[in-house]
């Protein structure tokens, strides 16, 4: 049997089919699959991203694989939300079976390989784990409560930031010119306009924002405050709940910027993991299986 391991955000969809034995055979990338903002279009790119997978296997290794042939672990945002896990229970599919956890729970198990540590995750969305793999299941969570509620230090955060930033500067005419320039070259002057395009986005729509923001943190000091803001929010909760013999990892699209900044503040080396969530998501099908076959 095959194994398909998924790793579902706010951004982006990211999988791997596997051997069962954990040889990577094929990699494929699509939209966003978090499954509590759109249970519907999270699952069709996650469906899309298995057709990539089996079309690349027929492609690059002459091996034909369908459905049927594979158990697919998904690893996904919003995953342990009661509603979703009704309708992955419902979902129909053709796998020869499937599992549902979160995409936090998944970065933990191929950081480390499947060996206790924490995990902070900025990337569309922010939160922190702590895992060990003597209780898997009650894997410690902090943050992680929506761009709306929380997600301090993620992309949807900062775009959220400049955005209310920039409503106020078009009012206000604020000392950071080269920000204001760089967010109206973007978004234009219509306060109207930006209402409307963003008043009911998405944290994917926010997080957009994202490379704009960065393109001037060098220069701007509203930028700099901002990260600052974030790496403090991340540093004092990995202070908090972690353990400082346990490693450390730092991931999602946001990592590499934030990297220097916590470990100024808790003078502890924090590691980018070498493999990415997928690897988790294939360990936690290993597992499964293992146990189901008793």
């Amino acid at each position: 049997m095959w194994i398909i391991g998924v790793d579902g955000g706010g951004t982006k969809c990211e999988a791997g089919l596997f051997t069962h034995s954990g040889d990577l055979l094929a990699r494929a990338r699509t939209g966003p699959a978090n499954l509590f903002a759109n249970f519907t279009g999270a699952m069709a790119c996650i469906e899309q991203a298995s057709e990539q997978l089996f079309s690349k296997c027929q492609a690059q290794h002459n091996i034909s694989v369908t459905q049927q042939d594979c158990f697919i672990s998904l690893g996904c945002a919003g995953g342990s939300i009661e509603s979703v896990k009704q309708h992955f229970r419902q979902w129909p599919h053709q796998y020869a079976g499937a599992l549902l956890n979160t995409d936090v729970y998944v970065s933990c198990l191929g950081a480390n390989k499947t060996k206790a540590c924490a995990i902070f995750v900025i990337g569309t969305g922010s939160c922190l784990a702590v895992f060990t793999p003597e209780d898997p299941i009650n894997m410690q969570q902090f943050g992680g409560h929506g761009f709306i509620l929380g997600d301090i230090a993620s992309g949807a955060w900062l775009g959220k930031q400049a955005l209310s930033w920039y409503l106020q500067a078009l009012e206000t005419h604020p000392q950071d010119t080269l920000l204001l320039t760089t967010l109206k070259r973007e978004l234009g002057s219509s306060t109207s306009l930006i209402i409307e395009t963003f008043g009911q986005a998405s944290a994917r729509e926010f997080a957009e924002l994202v490379p704009v923001i960065l393109n001037v943190q060098d220069s701007s000091p509203t930028v700099a405050n901002w990260l600052a803001q974030g790496a403090s929010y991340a540093a004092n909760l990995i202070e908090r709940h972690t353990d400082k013999n346990q490693p450390i990892f730092l991931t999602g699209g946001l990592a590499t910027v934030y990297k220097p900044l916590i470990e100024k503040r808790i003078a502890t080396a924090v590691t980018i993991p070498n493999k990415s969530a997928i690897f988790g998501a294939y360990a936690a099908a290993k597992d499964y299986l293992n146990r189901q076959n008793g």
